[in-house]
């Protein structure tokens, strides 16, 4: 199990990057290994979300089908060369335009943490969603009316119509997590991307051969595949993840809401998104007149070197990891729910917790514990100088309950030390927080807690018990 792992993303105060994530890449896999991993979410190969750590691999596949993906595109181009033929023309319109694409899909789906997509539903969503995509990026360019400029006709319709895409994929109620809204928004993205580069590159090849022949036509049909089959890496199939990761978090129950439109989260990324494809799309030649000649040249320069690419491709990955984070410490959240899971998941946060009496000056202020049928069970420790946070969202709070529990906002309640004094404070929950006699707690008003006291959370059964430690010398 990936026990430093998840100890970090169990962690809130820890944070985890790229360097974590690829750690597996080129270290030897066992056959066993192997099979496991691309028999993911078929039949009796569909982990309990107690299993989940257990079973879960990071990332390497993806790494050895680019690198077999890239051969084979070269070998192609090759024989064209030699012997150019109709299926080989076939061939290399299609396979160097899926290829990072689809790297980038294999990748998406080694993070599927729960593992209840098979590599087989996931092609799938790649031809249907790219299909469908596609189908409803034509039918609004006939119904919106747009500027007739690049960077507003693509990015405008073609974002909406992914959007909508992922959401209905996304709406199965077996989908319920993060990392699979990320997976599911990238399959639409690759088969988008991979359908469109193929149908630029055969339009590239189609005219170059009209008007000058095989060899001019060669050349910028390997020109084309170059810039947006290499460059797709950072394109359709990262801005419809993002996306599609922040609705997969956003799933109550199994299920969509349409104000989940409106969470912060899903605006900002898929916001993002549009601003990316944006710039993705637009050329220095908009700012002739606008800008000195000396500046438009310069961004000439920039595009022509692909500095301007590999910027925004950079700023996508970095967008798109921050929404991961969010989406593997929902996973842990879960994980940690379940039970079994919990010993693995946060070794460095029970070690830590373990040590603290040591010292006197982090001896525990107080223990809380899960009485109700929320987290049965469970303790935490409040240590002075930090604070438990109840909610649903991993990301935000450090007492986390199941994702689909009804009442309990993402961030619900905080216990905390104010003025030396231990205070339970309501963060402007939805439904409430209550003590055990019924009164509710205003919303951000400290209530101080002594002894042992008693609380829920929206609702009766999900009950907390809290028991206050004397201070030193009483």
């Amino acid at each position: 199990m990936n026990t430093v792992f998840f100890g970090k993303a169990s962690d809130l105060s820890a944070d985890f990057s790229w360097k974590d994530i690829f750690s597996d890449v080129f270290k030897p896999h066992s056959k066993d290994e192997r099979n496991r991993l691309l028999t993911k979410g078929i039949g009796n190969n569909v982990p309990s979300p107690d299993q989940m750590l257990k079973q879960w691999q990071k990332p390497w596949l993806f790494f050895w089908v680019g690198i077999i993906g890239l051969a084979l595109s070269i070998l192609a181009l090759f024989s064209w060369n030699i012997f150019a033929g109709t299926g080989m023309g076939v061939l290399l319109f299609i396979l160097p335009a899926f290829v990072m694409p689809l790297t980038a899909l294999i990748f998406f789906w080694e993070m599927d943490i729960s593992g209840t997509i098979s590599i087989f539903e996931t092609l799938l969503m790649m031809l249907l969603g790219g299909i469908l995509s596609l189908t409803v990026t034509g039918i609004m360019r006939n119904l919106l009316t747009l500027p007739d400029v690049a960077y507003l006709m693509g990015p405008l319709p073609e974002e909406l119509s992914k959007l909508i895409i992922v959401w209905v994929l996304l709406s199965r109620s077996k989908y319920r997590y993060g990392l699979q809204g990320i997976l599911i928004g990238g399959a639409v993205g690759v088969g988008f991307s991979a359908i469109e580069s193929a149908g630029y590159a055969w339009s590239a090849f189609d005219q170059s051969f009209a008007s000058q022949g095989l060899a001019a036509a060669t050349q910028d049909l390997t020109q084309s595949l170059l810039a947006r089959g290499v460059l797709s890496i950072g394109g359709h199939v990262v801005w419809a993840a993002l996306y599609g990761g922040a609705l997969g978090l956003m799933k109550k129950g199994g299920k969509l809401q349409f104000q989940s439109l409106l969470d912060p989260l899903v605006i900002m990324t898929w916001t993002g998104a549009f601003l990316l494809h944006t710039l993705w799309n637009l050329d220095a030649g908009a700012f002739v007149g606008i800008f000195p000649d000396s500046v438009v040249i310069f961004l000439y320069r920039l595009e022509s070197m692909y500095i301007k690419y590999a910027v925004l491709i950079l700023l996508a990955w970095m967008l798109l990891l921050f929404v991961m984070r969010k989406g593997i410490r929902q996973m842990a959240a879960v994980s940690r729910l379940y039970g079994s899971g919990a010993a693995a998941a946060q070794p460095a946060v029970q070690a830590r917790q373990s040590a603290l009496p040591q010292r006197p000056d982090l001896a525990p202020v107080l223990t809380v514990k899960a009485s109700g049928n929320v987290n049965h069970g469970r303790s935490y420790l409040l240590v002075p100088g930090k604070s438990l946070v109840f909610g649903r969202d991993p990301a935000r709070a450090n007492v986390t309950v199941p994702p689909d529990t009804r009442g309990i906002s993402a961030v619900h309640c905080e216990i905390k030390v104010k003025d030396g004094v231990p205070v339970l404070i309501d963060r402007n929950s939805s439904y409430g927080t209550f003590f055990s006699n019924g009164q509710k707690l205003e919303p951000n008003v400290p209530y101080k807690i002594k002894g042992r006291v008693r609380f829920y959370l929206a609702d009766p059964k999900n009950y907390f018990e809290i028991d206050v430690n004397p201070p030193k010398g009483h």
